[in-house]
């Protein structure tokens, strides 16, 4: 796996390996996120559990991407995966180069139960301090669908603040929770 400590999510999985890793049959589908190479679609489903090392996560939301032939780098080393924040924010990490070794410690995260969005959106920080956000993507038969929200809309407001004020990462928080958790925005 490629440790990717800005990659917004746990684990994806690339399914379509010698492994034979599966898809679960329950997922939805939507967007990962964006890379390099543009939008990143795929679909998110649970998987029993992963092992790190000595530490266990069970009943973990995963997010499983479909590579093709087009997707993979002539000569480039293949990676079942990525190992993302919202794992790695549970240890303290030391990546030691020299011995081609990973030493963790789990801190004070380590037994935060992980959470996921809801809301079905997708966001982009844009413009001076990234502090605009927009709409990038709206995950089919979401509640934010259902609400109306459309690619391009920009979120002006959470409750009663000023997006102004917060973080992409603190927008997303709010956006993530119980089901039938309602967030009131401005558009």
């Amino acid at each position: 796996l490629l440790m990717d400590t800005g990659a917004n999510l746990g684990l994806l999985l690339y399914p379509n390996d010698t492994l034979g890793i599966k898809i679960p049959p329950k997922t939805i589908r939507g967007a990962l996120g964006a890379g390099l190479g543009g939008k990143l679609f795929g679909v998110i489903g649970r998987i029993n559990a992963i092992n790190i090392g000595k530490y266990s996560f069970g009943s973990l939301a995963c997010t499983f991407q479909v590579l093709d032939s087009t997707n993979r780098l002539a000569g480039s080393t293949f990676r079942n995966g990525i190992l993302g924040n919202e794992l790695l924010e549970r240890f303290h990490v030391i990546v030691d180069y020299s011995h081609q070794s990973i030493y963790l410690r789990p801190n004070r995260n380590y037994k935060v139960p992980f959470k996921i969005d809801r809301s079905g959106i997708s966001l982009i920080a844009s413009g001076p301090f990234l502090s605009t956000y927009t709409v990038q993507y709206v995950q089919q038969n979401s509640p934010a669908e259902l609400a109306g929200i459309a690619i391009g809309d920009v979120i002006t407001k959470i409750g009663w603040i000023s997006t102004n004020l917060l973080s992409l990462e603190e927008i997303n928080s709010r956006l993530q929770g119980k089901a039938g958790k309602k967030v009131r925005l401005t558009i």
